[in-house]
């Protein structure tokens, strides 16, 4: 395929007929462009089977053109871009997700719920009672543990000291002058009508403190862990209490699928958001696939270096998709494949294969188009710069086009290409 037609069909991608979407839902939702491609992405990530420790966290679908969506979070590799809530697990695999579209667009207009708590609640929908959720300091909220507690499901994540209740701990001062790895922790008690869980809040003195809250977890039982000392530069063994364990093992998941989608990421630049998106979330379709093909070998005993890595997985893919395509248009009666091949000789005289000194020229159409004998018309083309010509070897520049298969050949006595 032309770079030319590459880009043209790019640029007119479209998932959903402009004319069949009501006014009402352009104004209630504003990815209303691409919401079948990602109701179809979220229906895969539905399948895929629920473990009991899951995390929470934003990701960016990276984009800087302008768009009334687009949201800007410091800290991340692409801070610029679409906000995109997601649910994962810790071997990276995406289960479900949401974009952002903006303030008050997540579980209705509750003036009562902070945007991180609306967007954990949105993706508790697909995840069944048991499960424990994993967040950072952005999402967690005393009131986020007690909803989502009523569901069955516990919540453990760092917290913000403004959010934190206020509660008789180790001032951070004091708490710095104690050796490092020390504890002190506080658990309130459940309410009798069931509208508040049991929780507990532990600060933690790593290289400073850290507050943690959660509804499953506490400072015991502790175990060790290795930290680097500036000032003696060794390891040393300090003591971890049990939420923090737990929260290093499941957290990571989100981070880890956006590292895998950031190596082979479909990078055309473009000033469309509809087609960032549409690329993002193929880049997150083929990491899951990809995560549940290593799954699956891994399990029927596979060693780990004859399964095929991330690259060659999507140029597997891709190329199987391009064949399916190519196999579904290329059907074609008996009739027709004796007809091709009767005809090859006359479409090697009109290629000028059979010119002594000559090389055979390489098709740059299919047989569907060449065919054509009749269509293939040249046409004078007036533009500023002449073309360069498509035939495999020639450097020539010409301003003759063929009708019907767009492309530049050169027409001319010294080069008939």
């Amino acid at each position: 395929m032309p770079r030319e037609r590459f880009r043209e069909i790019r640029n007119n991608l479209k998932v959903v007929n402009d004319l069949t979407v009501p006014e009402t839902r352009k104004d209630e939702d504003k990815l209303w462009k691409v919401r079948p491609f990602l109701d179809s992405v979220k229906g895969g990530c539905y399948k895929m089977c629920r473990r009991t420790q899951l995390s929470i966290d934003e990701q960016m679908v990276p984009f800087t053109g302008h768009s009334n969506i687009k949201q800007h979070v410091p800290g991340k590799p692409n801070p610029v871009g679409l906000k995109n809530f997601v649910l994962a697990d810790p071997s990276e695999l995406v289960l479900d997700f949401e974009i952002y579209q903006g303030k008050g667009t997540l579980l209705g207009n509750d003036p009562r719920l902070l945007v991180g708590e609306a967007a954990v609640l949105r993706l508790l929908h697909s995840v069944p009672p048991g499960t424990g959720i994993f967040t950072d300091r952005w999402f967690t909220t005393e009131k986020l543990l007690d909803i989502a507690g009523q569901k069955g499901i516990c919540v453990t994540g760092t917290i913000m000291k403004n959010r934190c209740p206020k509660i008789d701990l180790i001032p951070d001062k004091d708490l710095m002058k104690m050796p490092r790895g020390t504890t002190d922790s506080f658990v309130s008690k459940a309410s009798e009508d069931g509208t508040r869980v049991a929780v507990c809040i532990t600060k933690w003195l790593d290289s400073k403190p850290l507050l943690m809250m959660s509804s499953a977890f506490g400072d015991a039982p502790q175990d060790k862990c290795k930290r680097w000392s500036k000032e003696a530069r060794v390891h040393l063994e300090v003591t971890r209490p049990q939420v923090v364990s737990k929260y290093n093992k499941f957290m990571g998941g989100v981070d880890m699928s956006d590292r895998m989608i950031s190596y082979y990421r479909n990078g055309y630049r473009t000033n469309k958001w509809t087609l960032r998106t549409i690329m993002h979330f193929t880049d997150l379709s083929t990491s899951n696939a990809w995560i549940q093909y290593r799954h699956d070998q891994l399990q029927v005993g596979k060693q780990r270096k004859d399964i095929m890595d991330f690259l060659n997985f999507k140029r597997t893919l891709g190329s199987g998709m391009i064949s399916t395509v190519e196999s579904d248009e290329g059907e074609n009666t008996e009739e027709e494949e004796n007809s091709e091949v009767d005809g090859s000789e006359d479409e090697d005289e009109e290629y000028g294969a059979g010119e002594p000194g000559r090389k055979k020229i390489r098709p740059l159409t299919g047989k569907k188009f060449r065919k054509r004998k009749a269509e293939h018309m040249p046409e004078m083309v007036k533009s500023k710069n002449a073309k360069r010509c498509c035939r495999e070897g020639c450097k020539g520049k010409e301003q003759v086009k063929c009708t019907t298969c767009k492309l530049f050949l050169c027409l001319t006595c010294e080069r008939n290409c």
